[in-house]
């Protein structure tokens, strides 16, 4: 029994440790009109500057996401950064009527994201329930325990067709997960 509760106990004070440190950590890259940028973050997390396809007569430029290694389709910042509809602090693009320039100038861009894909999906069904009333009492929207910013750094404007677009970009992010 002694045994039994000393390989238990060298087991699971590790993990209990791991899920009450969190974590930060900064990425810096580049990323060309068309590119898609992605790097690896703590516990399984990967952050994506996901090109825009079909630009034009797509707006121009990238959505910021992070996902599960394990599970690419499914957005964990989405579903922590209101407005749902419209413009959104994912979007570095020309959509909405924005020019280059007024992409650019929300800089810092600050937002929130989930390190849990179920406690997404939980924000993701209350988002559903409440845009749409369903007639579903929306359920509690879990907090995201993520927090980052994306700083562009540097960038170039040029065309894609006929259509003005930042055409490159160097920037920083930093990530953190409180724990």
């Amino acid at each position: 029994m002694m045994r039994v509760l000393a390989v238990l106990w060298l087991v699971l004070v590790p993990l209990l440790a791991r899920a009450e440190e969190g974590w930060t950590i900064a990425v810096s890259g580049e990323v060309s009109a068309g590119e898609d940028f992605t790097a690896e973050l703590p516990d399984g997390l990967v952050f994506v500057l996901e090109a825009v396809r079909q630009a034009p007569p797509n707006p121009t430029g990238w959505t910021i996401k992070i996902h599960k290694a394990d599970l690419p389709d499914q957005d964990l910042v989405w579903p922590a950064n209101p407005p749902y509809r419209f413009d959104n602090v994912r979007y570095l693009d020309t959509g909405y009527g924005k020019t280059p320039e007024q992409m650019l100038e929300w800089n810092p861009r600050r937002f929130s994201f989930y390190d849990d894909p179920a406690a997404a999906e939980r924000a993701t069904k209350r988002i559903e329930v409440v845009l749409w009333q369903n007639g579903d009492e929306p359920p509690a929207r879990p907090d995201p325990k993520g927090i980052a910013v994306f700083n562009i750094l540097e960038s170039r404007i040029g065309r894609i067709g006929e259509a003005p677009a930042v055409i490159w970009m160097r920037f920083e992010a930093r990530f953190s997960v409180e724990p």
